[in-house]
C-alpha cells in the first residue's frame, strides 16, 4: 500500500493509540484497510491482534478521522475499542467480517510489528514528502 502524507499523519496517531494500550512485545499482527478520503477528511481503519497467550488472541479496531488539508490539516482523533478475544486461527475470520461491513473489496494489508513500527516516525518526515 502507498501510503499518502495524510494517510501516515492517521497511521502514526493509530499507532501511537496501539503503544499505548497495547506492550509492543504482546503485538502479534496489524490489518490497515485502505483510507477513505472525502473533501478535507480521511478516515481509516485497522485491526490489530494482541497475543494472549499461543492458540488465542485479543482483537481491536482502531479508527481514525484526520484532516487532510486545510488549516487543521494532521488533527483528528482516533478511537480504539477491544471488540472480543478469540482462537488465532478465527482472527482471519474477524478480518473478513470487517472487510465485508465496510464494503470495500480491496483487501486490508496485513503488517507484522516490525512493519508496523515504520508509522513511528516524526511530523518533518511527513512534511517532507
Amino acid at each position: 500500500m502507498t501510503v499518502a502524507p495524510s494517510a501516515r499523519a492517521g497511521w502514526r496517531k493509530v499507532a501511537a493509540a496501539v503503544a499505548d494500550a497495547i506492550p509492543f512485545e504482546e503485538l502479534d499482527q496489524v490489518w490497515l484497510f485502505p483510507p477513505v478520503r472525502k473533501d478535507d477528511r480521511e478516515w481509516g481503519t485497522a485491526v490489530v491482534a494482541r497475543r494472549l497467550d499461543a492458540q488465542r488472541r485479543r482483537v481491536y479496531t482502531v479508527t481514525y478521522l484526520v484532516m487532510a488539508r486545510g488549516r487543521t490539516r494532521g488533527e483528528g482523533k482516533v478511537v480504539l475499542e477491544e471488540v472480543g478475544d478469540s482462537p488465532s486461527v478465527v482472527v482471519q475470520d474477524v478480518i473478513a467480517g470487517v472487510q465485508a461491513r465496510m464494503g470495500d473489496d480491496r483487501p486490508p494489508e496485513a503488517l507484522a510489528p516490525e512493519a508496523w513500527s515504520a508509522f513511528y516516525h516524526t511530523e518533518e518526515e511527513d512534511n517532507e514528502a
